[in-house]
């Protein structure tokens, strides 16, 4: 059976659902480190390299989940043994946004530990395309991804994107509560404010005072350092599973203005539970949402008002089509089954090719 190394920065939710359909065909060994404390970093690299010395030798397959500090002694073991190196990217490693501190590859260490990462894999596989090559026409006119800072990877790229269980997410429009706003950001400090586009929500929030908007993920301290929180918006930490569904069910809307994603989980997920997309232009936003929501092509708060305001008169049963078609399009276009396949498809593949 062939074997596969996988390793990331945590177990994150996204990383237990590559696992769990990756470990149905291959012996999977997870390499149970969590590099969030950057404290423990160089603690970390022994933990890793004691790992890799214990099972990289008879492995198949070395898989990282993102690039930073913990994908370079993999990459770099992989290679000289021999074995297949592939990096799955989802964003950050990908881009360099100064002007609001976001991009690891802003960073000249973390873009050192990257680019040689990447020199070092035979295959990146970037959960949108946008990751490899994107000229940003909604903010800034930048062009970003890895290709563009690093244009001599010789590592074949392959773009796999994120797939989602439907039946995990229940629709009951019956339930929706009208002008009803839900985002599901994780906000613990200025960049994220900014990156995930809170700064436009709050702008949409304080034009529409009767309707009622709600942030999954926003952290208590850096909530108390804000003082401009307009009064109808709740912000919220991250929640418990059963809260978090009943949110979603009865949201009318989701809201992912963000300036730079990858492939976000949370949009899709409101959108199973039949939320209406207003989302950004940016990454893989548009694909995401199609012709089922509103796709704000630059970021401009007067643009999105105007823009909205045409969703907002729509007539209800209007509405209600547009979150059922939001889910739809979901099932039909991103199923974690698609992802697996292609992920079956490309390691068979590769290792066929050895």
């Amino acid at each position: 059976m062939t074997k596969l190394l996988y390793l990331a920065p945590n177990k994150a939710t996204f990383v237990k659902k590559d696992l769990k359909f990756l470990e149905a065909r291959y012996k999977v060994i997870y390499a149970e480190h969590d590099w969030r404390d950057k404290s423990q970093v160089p603690f970390r690299f022994f933990q890793q390299f004691a790992f890799l010395m214990q099972h990289v030798w008879t492995a198949d397959i070395v898989m990282i989940m993102f690039a930073g500090y913990w994908s370079i002694l993999p990459a770099f073991l992989g290679k000289i043994l021999g074995k297949r190196v592939h990096i799955i990217l989802g964003g950050t490693e990908a881009v360099s946004y100064p002007s609001f501190k976001y991009g690891s590859l802003r960073k000249p260490t973390w873009s050192w530990f990257i680019k040689n990462s990447y020199r070092l894999a035979h295959h990146i596989i970037p959960v949108h395309e946008s990751l490899a090559y994107y000229h940003d026409t909604y903010y800034d006119n930048s062009y970003q991804g890895y290709q563009h800072f690093f244009p001599n990877i010789k590592a074949q790229c392959t773009t796999i994107y994120n797939g989602y269980e439907a039946e995990r997410f229940t629709i009951d429009m019956a339930q929706k509560v009208p002008n009803t706003f839900v985002c599901i950001a994780y906000v613990p400090n200025e960049m994220n404010f900014l990156r995930k586009g809170i700064d436009l929500l709050f702008v949409l929030a304080n034009a529409y005072p009767d309707s009622k908007f709600r942030i999954i993920g926003f952290h208590e301290e850096y909530k108390k350092l804000r003082n401009d929180i307009p009064t109808n918006v709740e912000c919220l930490p991250p929640l418990e599973q059963e809260e978090f569904f009943k949110l979603l069910i009865e949201s009318e809307y989701c809201l992912q203005l963000s300036i730079s994603e990858g492939f976000p989980n949370g949009i899709c997920e409101a959108m199973l539970s039949g939320c209406i997309p207003i989302g950004s232009a940016a990454n893989g936003l548009p694909l995401i949402i199609g012709d089922t929501g509103l796709i704000l092509e630059k970021y401009d708060s007067q643009l999105l008002l105007e823009e909205f305001a045409k969703m907002y008169q729509k007539a209800s049963l209007e509405k209600r089509a547009l979150g059922e078609s939001a889910r739809n399009r979901i099932i039909e276009n991103f199923p974690l089954s698609r992802r697996a396949k292609e992920f079956y498809d490309l390691i068979d593949g590769d290792l066929k090719r050895k």
